[in-house]
């Protein structure tokens, strides 16, 4: 008898957990990193992160046989992709400007909203992807609805005010969309994770410089020298930089790999967890209804993604693993309907040879009965 929940859990499913492990570390680095708010350490760690990712991309280019298409591509389409790429660099001005906003206003209750990314992931799906719903799924989106019920109610209490929560609604769509976007680009326009993430690097870097070049001109204080002197070079601040440096890139590097090889929804898994974890060793006010929010989200994430997996009320039926399932036990009946029709023919073959036999040892006996 099959258990109600099974899980189906595949070796690609690494990608997700490495960008969790990933994101601990540095979130827990620049949290007690006082310096990771100085210009240089912001402009060295993007660095780090586009000259990685600059290599990978050069090195996959000649080994991944995805990549190897985009040069065989028309002249036309190559035009496209330089669309795509300019499109990816407004997408990470967006997030970045809308992210520092958001911190600045919002921080104490900006993680309680990333499964919007889900919800706005699913229709983004639907159309560059066509995605079907199935049981499942619908069941998943009812979960993240009371999640949203209970996270709003909550703050609610909390005087956190509409328009708050509003904005906050609004940039984890803009995330989901940023991230379907990225998937329709890799699979459309053969466009590298690794390419996407040196363009998020450079926007980066670029947006650094113009704010900084801007504080510059509207004061009289030099933010370049005033920065530099509160670093404090030393070999140890040195080793603590390149450290989150290293966890800021294999983080940002690993959501890129997971989109590409999985998809944006579970991306969501790490996003969702990584976010609910931090929020809880953050806040001090944990009562039962975040508690129960963060189950719900991370179940509901989880059955979406179907990694687990509920036998029961048809919601198995569509999932992958039951479609496979399905057409294994389809193609074993149709061996054995295929084994019995030639058996059966057999059967009936040796039945003709029988009676033409029985017929002719009759008219043998016949013909000799005759001769007497």
């Amino acid at each position: 008898m099959n258990s109600l929940i099974s899980f189906d859990i595949k070796f690609k499913y690494i990608y997700i957990l490495f960008y969790l492990l990933t994101t601990f570390p540095f979130v827990f680095s620049i949290s007690q990193f006082k310096e990771f708010d100085n210009i240089y350490v912001q402009i060295y760690n993007n660095f780090i992160y586009g000259i990685m990712n600059l290599i990978l991309y050069f090195i996959s280019k000649y080994r991944s046989q995805i990549l190897k298409k985009e040069r065989k591509l028309k002249v036309l389409q190559k035009k496209k992709i330089f669309i795509s790429i300019f499109i990816v660099f407004l997408l990470c001005i967006i997030d970045n400007k809308f992210y520092s906003f958001i911190l600045q206003y919002y921080i104490d209750y900006f993680l309680d909203y990333s499964f919007f990314s889900l919800l706005s992931i699913i229709p983004f799906s639907y159309f560059f992807f066509k995605l079907k719903i199935y049981n499942h799924h619908i069941l998943s989106i009812i979960m993240l609805f009371i999640c949203t019920i209970l996270i709003i109610y909550n703050e609610i209490k909390q005087s956190i005010g509409i328009l708050g929560i509003f904005v906050q609604i609004l940039y984890f769509i803009n995330f989901g969309l940023e991230m379907s976007l990225f998937k329709y680009f890799m699979e459309k326009y053969f466009l590298s994770p690794y390419l996407i993430c040196v363009i998020q690097s450079i926007t980066s870097i670029f947006l650094i410089l113009i704010e900084t070049l801007y504080d510059f001109f509207i004061s009289n204080e030099n933010p370049f020298f005033k920065s530099y002197i509160e670093l404090q070079w030393n070999d140890k601040l040195f080793m603590k930089i390149f450290i989150v440096a290293l966890f800021y890139s294999l983080n940002f590097t690993s959501s890129k790999l997971a989109i590409f090889y999985l998809s944006p929804s579970h991306v969501m898994v790490g996003i969702s967890l990584g976010n609910n974890i931090q929020s809880i060793i953050t806040k001090k006010n944990i009562n039962e209804l975040t508690i129960i929010r963060f189950c719900l989200e991370i179940i509901s994430i989880l059955i979406f993604n179907e990694i687990i997996i509920l036998n029961f009320c048809n919601f198995n039926t569509y999932t992958m693993k039951g479609k496979i399932e399905r057409e294994t036990i389809e193609k074993i009946d149709t061996i054995i309907n295929n084994t019995n029709c030639s058996q059966n023919i057999e059967y009936i073959n040796e039945m003709n040879d029988s009676v033409l036999s029985n017929n002719d040892d009759d008219k043998n006996t016949d013909e000799i009965n005759s001769s007497f």
